[in-house]
């Protein structure tokens, strides 16, 4: 019989998504993690404790978000009293969208807010207190102001001392995950190279790049991009005037042209707003036919093309996975609250079903539709199968930070992160480390049977309704 600390859960009558497929079968978790039946049976002779029915669910790996400035109420760049309040409000109200894991964002800021928030946004466990902390996702203020968008053009800032300056304004990046920059700018290329060789996912986006410069930046780093298609190259038209600006050009698409570079030695994800408000579901559609499945090829690289100066040799071979949309939300904190006037900030916001306005006005102020309901929008924009929009919000973005192997995946070894689901992917409930942190009581509930007679748990999930929720 096992420990209490080792109880053996089997979780039947279910589907799941592993390793690119829809499975029909078990999945057994131990001290919060997927196990190989087969070991535990013939090399431990060991049964489940207890058996999990669930209901004929569709189950995912729990959701990561790697963009989100805030929700419910909190803006993760201006919630200064209590920072960490704050993220334990909106990593709890997360778990209701399937969210297991999350990146709160903060924009460009003062130096001083950097240095008061940061160390306060800790990596941290999920459970039942609210998502994995995986890290902030710091974007700016190293942007081009050319491409600010709503981030506030006085905090914008150059890199003149390098990475110094990196230091400089953010202080420690112990809780940083990922950062976005623009890599035109001066120095960016020796401090895409220093921040990933500490382990921070290096983002390009809010830039004026063009491709080669894009290039360049993936060659020493780079592997992500900032909400695709937003605040991206403009071309000057029509005679020398700027008539309209675009995100892509056939004669050099920026960073845009990355999805289909033959010149950078390694695969690049970019992150997408599905949400049908912010991207027309028509640029969803190029953005998933790019690349509509994961493949692998190999392909010769020319280093002098992409101005790499680490090795002396001009070719080099590499191989290049195919498999790069990563789904975001990009919401602020009006997301989670009720249709009506909020004030955020200094701003009068407007919700609108699926929209966040200035008040009294149609101007869009930023997004507010749910992981959840981005994926419904996503696969009904593109058709795609379940398994690739799942794809897109669990293990895409686990290996755009590096974590795929306990994060996105069902695999044996992961963590036993999850998330219920009917067929048109309405979320049912969240599971983080093998435990219920949250259940819809409109669906069916899961039963637990005790096999063995050990380890009475309740597994009581978060309810939807429940005044802690």
């Amino acid at each position: 019989m096992n420990s209490t600390k080792d109880t053996l859960l089997k979780f039947k009558n279910c589907r799941f998504l592993r390793d690119d497929r829809i499975i029909d079968d078990d999945i057994w978790v131990r001290d919060g993690k997927i196990v190989n039946p087969e070991k535990v049976f013939y090399d431990e002779k060991c049964y489940a404790d207890k058996e999990i029915d669930c209901k004929g669910a569709l189950i995912s790996p729990g959701f990561i978000e790697l963009q989100i400035n805030g929700a419910f109420g909190i803006d993760f760049s201006r919630h200064l009293d209590d920072v960490e309040g704050g993220l334990l409000k909106v990593a709890k109200g997360l778990l209701a969208h399937g969210i297991t894991a999350f990146c709160p964002t903060v924009v460009t800021s003062p130096t001083e807010v950097y240095l008061r928030v940061l160390p306060h946004l800790k990596r941290r466990n999920g459970g039942p207190h609210g998502a994995t902390v995986l890290g902030v996702h710091i974007e700016g203020p190293f942007i081009n102001v050319e491409k600010k968008g709503a981030h506030p053009p006085k905090y914008i800032k150059s890199l003149d001392k390098g990475f110094e300056t990196v230091l400089d304004v953010y202080g420690s990046l112990d809780n940083v995950c990922i950062l976005t920059l623009a890599p035109e700018l001066k120095n960016a290329l020796p401090v895409i190279h220093e921040l990933t060789s500490r382990g921070v996912t290096v983002s390009l986006g809010h830039s004026v790049a063009n491709l080669r410069e894009g290039e360049a930046a993936v060659a020493h780093g780079a592997n992500f991009i900032t909400h695709l298609f937003n605040a991206m190259l403009p071309k000057i038209l029509s005679h020398g005037r700027l008539v309209q600006l675009f995100q892509f050009h056939h004669r050099d698409p920026g960073l845009v042209g990355l999805l289909a570079s033959k010149q950078i030695p390694r695969i690049i994800y970019y992150g997408i707003i599905t949400d049908g408000i912010h991207t027309h579901p028509a640029a969803i559609r190029i953005a998933h036919r790019t690349h509509p499945q994961g493949k692998w090829s190999f392909t010769i690289v020319e280093l002098s093309k992409v101005s790499l100066t680490l090795t002396d040799y001009t070719m080099a071979l590499y191989v290049w996975l195919y498999a790069g949309l990563v789904m975001v939300t990009d919401a602020i904190s009006a997301m989670g609250l009720e249709e009506g006037t909020h004030t955020i900030g200094q701003m009068q916001v407007e919700v609108r079903g699926d929209r966040a306005v200035v008040a009294g006005t149609e101007t869009l102020c930023g997004s507010i539709t749910t992981m959840d309901k981005c994926l419904r929008v996503f696969k009904n924009a593109t058709g795609c199968s379940l398994v690739t929009a799942l794809n897109t919000a669990t293990l895409h973005p686990a290996r755009t930070i590096g974590i795929q192997a306990s994060k996105g995946t069902l695999n044996y070894g992961a963590d036993a992160d999850f998330v219920f689901l009917d067929d048109d992917l309405n979320v049912w409930s969240t599971w983080i480390a093998g435990k219920c942190v949250y259940y819809d009581s409109s669906f069916p509930r899961t039963t637990v049977k005790v096999v063995n007679e050990v380890h009475e748990n309740s597994y009581s999930c978060i309810h939807k309704d429940s005044p802690d929720h």
